[in-house]
């Protein structure tokens, strides 16, 4: 058999092993007889000649990007592909869109910093943490700021005059965040529980 026949055998032997390397788990052993199948054509390509050899070099110097690209695009949809790729927790995209959505919630909120922003910082809203940056320069602890817009999980923040935000209980924070579970109205002690919810008046009246 002439050489380039087997050149061309080897050069479709090593595309169709690749190809099965996506459907069986054979933990990289067809993908490695694959090549070497790839190699072989190359070899055989020369052996017959100059032109066939680097005509069987350019083919398979072609099918490698064309075939990464198809396996990425199969692999996903074949049994070993989806048993891996349902493997993956579902509650990280998830997580994140709830984050994101719970920081555009504060966009407009007024407080004053605790701590200096140069420009990033940290500042405390409903007694819970975030982290923070400055719209433009230095701001100092002490002063008036507004949540203006949300940037990479981050508030951003900038000085104002308007009034502060009323801060909500500790309690309907834990209720609808990640904190521990809030205690319910009917389980708070008396002590714990306003003097208008008791139906007293005030001391000052």
């Amino acid at each position: 058999m002439d050489p380039i026949y087997i050149a061309i055998i080897l050069y479709l032997s090593a595309i169709v092993l690749a190809f099965v390397d996506l459907y069986v788990p054979s933990a990289g052993m067809l993908l490695v007889l694959s090549l070497v199948a790839a190699v072989g054509s190359v070899l055989f390509g020369f052996r017959d000649g100059t032109t066939s050899g680097m005509t069987m070099l350019t083919l398979v110097a072609a099918s490698i990007p064309i075939l990464g690209l198809v396996a990425i695009r199969i692999w996903p949809h074949t049994p070993v592909g989806r048993r891996i790729v349902l493997g993956l927790p579902p509650e990280q995209p998830t997580t994140a869109l709830d984050e994101q959505n719970t920081l555009a919630e504060l966009i407009g909120h007024v407080l004053v910093s605790e701590y200096p922003l140069m420009p990033g910082g940290q500042i405390t809203i409903d007694h819970r943490p975030y982290n923070a940056l400055a719209e433009a320069g230095y701001i100092d602890a002490g002063q008036r700021i507004e949540v203006t817009a949300v940037r990479h999980r981050n508030l951003i923040v900038r000085v104002t005059d308007k009034p502060l935000t009323p801060i909500r209980p500790r309690e309907r924070i834990y209720a609808v965040g990640k904190g521990p579970v809030a205690k319910s109205a009917s389980n708070q002690s008396l002590l714990e529980a306003p003097a208008n919810e008791l139906g007293l008046e005030s001391l000052e009246d």
